[in-house]
């Protein structure tokens, strides 16, 4: 698995939620209308991706951890130091890169419309 297959399954997830506000659409839907009407998202929906990116990390293994961190803008740059680091610091850096990839994509679909 790579940095962008986890993106997808965790979109995927959100996109399985229903709104807490209007349980007849789903949180990414939700999301994506208030970004192209308000231009922001309000916190309980960032709240929600970011209890799912957790979930997600928590199943990974320490090996897979550290190969998903090399794809992130600080592992690139630290390439061969990840030996360095313990799992608990990268995942930080994965949560950090996971919620801007996954809000980067929520700010694409509203601008697509």
């Amino acid at each position: 698995m790579d940095l962008a297959q986890l993106v997808e399954r965790i979109i995927c997830d959100v996109k399985k939620i229903p709104c807490p506000d209007d349980k007849r659409v789903d949180v990414w839907t939700a999301m994506t209308l208030q970004i192209s009407s308000k231009y922001s998202c309000d916190w309980t929906y960032v709240s929600i991706i970011m209890k799912l990116i957790n979930k997600h990390l928590k199943e990974l293994k320490e090996k897979t951890i550290r190969s998903l961190w090399k794809e992130t803008e600080t592992g690139i740059k630290l390439q061969l130091d990840d030996e360095g680091f313990s799992a608990d610091s990268l995942l930080t850096d994965l949560e950090m890169e996971l919620l801007e990839l996954i809000t980067k994509s929520a700010w694409d679909d509203a601008e697509m419309g």
